[in-house]
């Protein structure tokens, strides 16, 4: 992925082929508006059926985002293991990237 001040290019797999692109808008904020309000709304209301979408498709969106940058620190390609928790397969190190460690107290994960 090639992120510029304009938007951001993908490239797929070993080849480098093209993949999704796309161009910022003049003002995100204008982009961003139904999004939060939707969140803030299901907020107030207190329920989840009035979410626009699932909160695990944030989620995936959020690890995307982690394991881009694991890649890039590590400087090598890796392979990410099928499950529900995100982890790298036989790489401590990249793993390691994916959390914050030691946590400082009292925001504690267990």
């Amino acid at each position: 992925m090639v992120v510029e001040d304009a938007g951001f290019r993908t490239f797929l797999g070993d080849k480098r082929e093209p993949g999704e692109a796309m161009k910022m808008v003049e003002n995100p904020k204008e982009e961003n508006d139904p999004h939060m309000n939707n969140f803030l709304a299901a907020i107030r209301s207190r329920r989840r059926q009035d979410l626009a979408a699932e909160i695990e498709e944030a989620a995936i969106s959020a690890d995307l985002i982690h394991l881009a940058n694991a890649s890039y620190r590590t400087g090598r390609k890796l392979v990410v293991e099928p499950g529900k928790v995100t982890r790298f397969s036989g790489d401590e190190q990249a793993n390691k990237l994916l959390t914050r460690n030691p946590y400082r107290a009292p925001y504690i994960v267990g």
